[in-house]
């Protein structure tokens, strides 16, 4: 898979370092806030229940979320 596609990575609660067999593969996603207290389950759920998930998703990815995961 890695060969095909590269993986991004938000770490939560401080650094994240790839495993070395990987790391040319995964890069670190740096985000303009921390969004450690987000959960994805709970985005999704609002985003199926027309709840404001939007606040809890940066705005540069919230198009391809809501690609992703409307039903």
């Amino acid at each position: 898979m890695f060969e095909a596609f590269k993986l991004l990575v938000a770490a939560r609660d401080g650094h994240y370092e790839p495993p070395v067999e990987y790391a040319r593969a995964i890069a670190r996603l740096e985000l303009e806030r921390d969004y450690a207290e987000v959960s994805a389950t709970e985005v999704r759920r609002l985003l199926v229940t027309n709840g404001d998930w939007r606040s809890l998703v940066p705005e540069s990815i919230q198009p391809e979320v809501e690609r992703l995961y409307r039903t």
